[in-house]
């Protein structure tokens, strides 16, 4: 018997339709085609793996649902979505993330109900303890952890505690303490980090590899919808973003994605395969030619070499490295901003005038709404 795991990685799934796509994203889409068409050009790749773990970026439930309504609509998918996930393979999915609670704890339990119906089993619940409820298998004469955190803001949920692991870094050393050496391979999941960047902050770095020194042996990182470096930092592999997998985000860096097969052994040694992946009109992830394959590799090695370049002074210059950062990150999410009301404003033709005055209302009150709190921060 060969004693080694087989693990399959991909980044977001969403499943709704994104406000700029309302009506024409991928929910629509899917209701036109069916679900099971998104991954019928990668589902063959990773028939054979033992672990095929996904990110799911967004309710799959019609509780509260108010159709044509752009606030009940956006980034929610349909029920029907989830048995298309079985067929294609999946058999974990994380749901601890910012959007995971967007239409409340009902839709939140109904998603997880739907999906364990499955035989898919759902990482990142909260448990007793405050912590993550743990994925385990054994197989192959291996057994696995997998533990999944948001280090994310949670937006939506009012309540005292919210039903999935939302952590602190501190929380996540703590709890992955205790796991260390009870598996032969120990897994962490983290929804972290800044939209659109393509590499992390100095304090994901410094994070992440705390972990590794904890005993983790590989950790997959989502949220920022962009591919982000892989790092081998001693015994063990970091992804610190997995891009997106099934989105109708449009910016030509939001489809550009990839799939992670690792490969690891009892000894804990792991081996590593990047496919690249694009995500085409129809919303699907796609594997391109493979004479893509090169400049994949190239442009995923300067992603890595990135993290090493920026952050050679990381231990005496954390403080001023993670501001600096983070006013870049500010940029980002304001040229991503304006970037989404020029695809809006050049696509008029797509909505309804309905979907039309409903965005633009809304935009307006965001605004003067983030004007109001600078003004009584002063």
């Amino acid at each position: 018997m060969k004693e080694h795991l087989s693990i399959v990685a991909v980044g977001d799934l969403m499943f709704g339709d994104h406000p700029v796509r309302f009506g024409n994203g991928v929910r629509s889409q899917t209701e036109k085609l069916g679900p099971d068409y998104l991954f019928s050009k990668v589902k063959s790749v990773w028939s054979d793996a033992d672990i095929v773990f996904g990110n799911l970026e967004a309710v799959l439930s019609d509780i509260g649902l108010v159709s044509q309504k752009v606030e009940s609509a956006e980034f929610r998918g349909a029920p029907s979505t989830v048995p298309a996930l079985q067929r294609a393979g999946f058999n974990l999915l994380n749901f601890a993330n910012n959007h995971c609670m967007e239409y409340g704890l009902e839709a939140f339990l109904e998603t997880v109900d739907l999906v364990r119906k499955q035989g898919i089993f759902v990482t990142g619940l909260r448990s007793e303890a405050g912590g993550c409820i743990p994925y385990e298998i054994e197989k192959n004469g291996m057994k696995a952890t997998l533990l999944s955190y948001s280090l994310c803001c949670e937006n939506y949920y009012k309540g005292k505690e919210v039903p999935y692991a939302f952590s602190t870094e501190a929380q996540v050393l703590q709890e992955v303490a205790t796991y260390r050496g009870r598996s032969d391979v120990l897994i962490v999941s983290l929804h972290w980090g800044e939209e659109y960047m393509t590499y992390p902050s100095p304090q994901q770095v410094v994070f992440a590899r705390r972990l590794i020194d904890q005993g983790v042996h590989l950790i997959l990182g989502h949220h920022p919808h962009v591919l982000q470096g892989v790092e081998k930092y001693k015994q063990g592999v970091i992804v610190y973003s997995l891009g997106n997998f099934v989105f109708d985000m449009w910016q030509k860096p939001t489809r550009q994605s990839m799939m992670l097969k690792a490969r690891v052994s009892k000894e804990g040694t792991i081996e590593v395969e990047m496919i690249p992946l694009y995500i085409n009109d129809l919303f699907q992830p796609e594997i391109p030619d493979k004479r893509f394959h090169p400049a994949f590799l190239q442009s995923m090695d300067r992603l890595g070499s990135m993290i090493s370049e920026k952050y050679a002074r990381l231990e005496t210059d954390l403080p001023s490295l993670q501001a600096d950062y983070l006013k870049l990150a500010h940029q980002k999410m304001l040229r991503n901003r304006f970037e989404n009301y020029f695809f809006f404003l050049s696509h008029l033709y797509q909505y309804s005038p309905n979907v039309i005055y409903q965005s633009l209302t809304r935009s307006f009150k965001r605004r003067m709404e983030e004007v109001q709190a600078v003004v009584g921060e002063r």
